[in-house]
């Protein structure tokens, strides 16, 4: 008797698929965060800054227009008398 023959399928080796890329180490991770932490301080750190100033300047502003329009005592008694 002949033997029969084995199909296609059985004759595909089956292999492990191969990995893209090594996972990252905890150290590379946490240096990244440190350095996203950094990036973001400093943004923080520069908006507060400018918001300072702008502060500064409107009160600024502020007293200069009440400055201009508040009226003195002498300027109550000339204009009531």
């Amino acid at each position: 008797m002949r033997q029969r023959e084995k199909s296609e399928k059985s004759r595909v080796k089956i292999s492990r698929p191969v990995s893209s890329k090594s996972p990252k180490s905890d150290a590379s991770g946490r240096r990244q965060l440190e350095k996203r932490l950094a990036e973001v301080l400093s943004q923080l750190q520069t908006r507060d800054l400018e918001l300072a100033v702008a502060r500064e300047q409107q009160t600024a502003a502020s007293e200069a227009d009440h400055e201009r329009w508040a009226l003195t005592v002498e300027d109550w008694r000339r204009l009531s008398s």
